[in-house]
């Protein structure tokens, strides 16, 4: 083609061949992974971590080997904590004539965590209601075991109770923390819907009337046999009658944690 006046020409464009791929890019940085959490230092002066009051720091190693501290303020415990340990969900019926355990469906004692009773002060409360069943001659038998040791209603010996009437009693008893190891029985009280006396220690106890609250303070030091920061203990309700035919119940069960106020 010729074109003797033509001052422009356009010309379709044409992609030229793939140039070949470039180098690879150099690698990054390696990333910081943590390597350990340690507890380092406190402001406490007995050295020893997580007291109220005191800030402690800890340190966090990186994989760089790098460190980094950061610091805890330690709160107090709250007051006037209430925690339920145990209950009974539904009324137990003990018909057995030796001593068997009736604060749980089962047969199982209340557990206490290691570590519940932290602090001088702090309180185990247990409440319980029993509904004997009375004929002459034959009666219901209940003891309560802390550990190792047992509770002490009267100041006699046999510890356990023996309810030979047909009525309702409600037991209430307060333990509180003096060691890491025992526990002093400051309250118990026994309220009885009729007047009737109970039996402990094989003596009687009598009421002036009935729904008549019998209190009294107790010098009564529980031995629990056991380290109460580190380890279980158990609380367990036994109960007995003298003839099977004549069963009694445990109607009503509870066990908590008092925090010291």
């Amino acid at each position: 083609m010729s074109c003797n006046s033509c001052s422009n020409i356009t010309l379709p464009g044409v992609q030229g061949p793939q140039g070949p791929a470039g180098d690879d890019g150099a690698d990054g940085d390696d990333g910081r992974g943590i390597t350990s959490i340690v507890f380092h230092s406190t402001t406490n002066p007995g050295g020893t971590a997580g007291v109220a009051g005191y800030i402690d720091t800890y340190r966090i190693t990186y994989t760089d080997d790098t460190t980094q501290d950061y610091d805890v303020a330690n709160g107090a415990d709250g007051t006037n904590g209430i925690l339920l340990l145990g209950t009974i969900t539904s009324p137990v019926e003990v018909s057995d004539t030796g001593y068997t355990t009736a604060n749980a469906i089962g047969g199982s004692p209340w557990a206490v965590p290691a570590n519940t009773l932290k602090d001088t002060g702090d309180t185990l409360r247990l409440e319980l209601t029993v509904i004997p069943k009375k004929t002459d001659g034959e009666y219901t038998s209940l003891r309560i075991n802390v550990g190792s040791d047992v509770v002490q209603i009267s100041g006699s010996s046999p510890y356990d109770i023996q309810f030979q009437n047909d009525a309702w009693y409600r037991i209430e008893v307060d333990m509180i923390k003096i060691s890491d190891t025992t526990l002093h029985v400051s309250y118990h009280s026994i309220i009885e819907a009729q007047g009737f006396d109970f039996y402990s220690g094989n003596s009687a106890i009598s009421f002036s009337g009935a729904g008549y609250i019998k209190s009294a303070k107790s010098n009564q030091t529980l031995n629990v046999g056991t380290d109460m920061v580190s380890f279980p203990f158990n609380v367990s309700v036994e109960m007995k009658v003298t003839d099977a035919s004549y069963p009694a119940k445990l109607t009503h069960g509870k066990l908590y944690f008092l925090k010291q106020l």
